[in-house]
């Protein structure tokens, strides 16, 4: 069922050049390839001449020009990798990512997957709000003159979202694995072991695995989007500070802070999310050492089996990376909002000097 929910986030995806064309794992063609980089080529015009067109550049102090500049290049170069490297290079990647995650499709049951359909139209909702009352608020004459200047900026931030959901999608469908897995282990604690340790074993390797090729095929795309979230984030508080407009104040508030959010609450939500992959896969290495109590009348060999497979356990917990940088975890987000409230500081100093 989790598959049939991804196969409509490829359906969306291949229009953007972003995904597979299908779960089915078909050989990428050429004229996917050149799509893609048509694709990106037209991208990359729409945000030039967006960007000249809106000159930000004008009358505006040093320090916000060069928080724009950043902000507009990760969005780019986000845009780029997920587009022209993932097609090019990452591709082999995502077929294994796939079908490792199929693999192990077999021993989930159950779950509430109405949710998730709700949850993905749900959010679509929520974001078509907030780009609706975003063009009410900031038109000031003509929609039209304020859709040419805005409409490819608006276009990238989908892209964005979208990528957000994809990845909260395919890190939800590794975590149920996990948690079957704990269930497998338990429901089969008093019983074979050493039938149990080569099935959990086996399952265990593949989820391992399955990590690190999530981890090759977005580790660059969640660090772009660490640092986008970080740089919006400045940017809208900033706005919200010092931006002089014929827009009230309510009005800009609340826009800018309806823009955090879109992107904030993705991104934690995500963050979270692998830090829930990893705290379930330790569950697994706790239920490991319990099987050790359990197996008090077993046979030196079963136990020394037993003490191996504990050792392959705990050698290969999961870990998720942006792109080599740092561990995402918990405390990623508090060191994202301390480097906010750091740079927030310097700028306020700017504006006042």
């Amino acid at each position: 069922m989790d598959f049939q929910l991804l196969q409509i986030m490829f359906t969306i995806g291949k229009f953007f050049a972003l995904t597979p064309r299908s779960i089915k794992l078909e050989k990428q063609t050429f004229i996917q390839k050149f799509y893609a980089v048509a694709f990106f080529l037209a991208l990359s015009i729409g945000v030039v001449v967006s960007i000249y067109s809106k000159s930000f550049h004008r009358n505006e102090i040093h320090i916000k020009i060069v928080l724009m500049f950043f902000k507009e290049a990760s969005l780019y170069c986000f845009n780029y990798y997920v587009i022209v490297v993932t097609t090019f290079y990452k591709r082999r990647t995502w077929t294994r990512l796939l079908k490792n995650l199929e693999s192990c499709a077999k021993i989930k049951k159950t779950k509430r997957y109405c949710y998730y359909y709700y949850a993905f139209f749900g959010v679509h909702l929520a974001y078509g709000v907030v780009i609706i009352y975003s063009i009410c608020v900031q038109t000031e004459k003509s929609v039209f003159d304020f859709l040419c200047r805005h409409t490819v900026e608006y276009f990238q931030n989908y892209i964005h979202f979208f990528y957000q959901l994809l990845l909260y999608l395919i890190t939800d469908m590794i975590l149920m694995r996990y948690k079957e897995l704990n269930r497998v282990i338990l429901d089969n604690m008093s019983r074979n072991h050493l039938f149990l340790v080569r099935r959990t074993e086996t399952l265990a390797q593949i989820l391992n695995q399955t990590v690190n090729f999530y981890n090759s095929a977005f580790g660059w795309p969640i660090a772009f989007l660490i640092f986008f979230a970080t740089l919006d984030f400045l940017d809208n508080v900033d706005t919200i500070m010092y931006e002089k407009t014929n827009v009230t104040f309510v009005h800009l508030a609340v826009l800018n802070i309806l823009r955090v959010g879109k992107n904030f609450v993705c991104l934690l939500s995500l963050i979270i999310l692998c830090d829930c992959v990893v705290k379930e896969a330790q569950k697994s290495l706790v239920l490991t050492y319990e099987m050790r109590w359990y197996c008090q009348t077993a046979t030196m060999e079963e136990k020394q089996e037993l003490y191996e497979f504990s050792n392959f356990v705990s050698q290969h917990l999961p870990k998720f990376s942006a792109a080599n940088f740092f561990d995402i975890e918990r405390s990623t987000i508090l060191s994202v909002l301390g480097t906010a409230c750091t740079f927030l500081i310097i700028i306020v100093q700017f504006r006042n000097s």
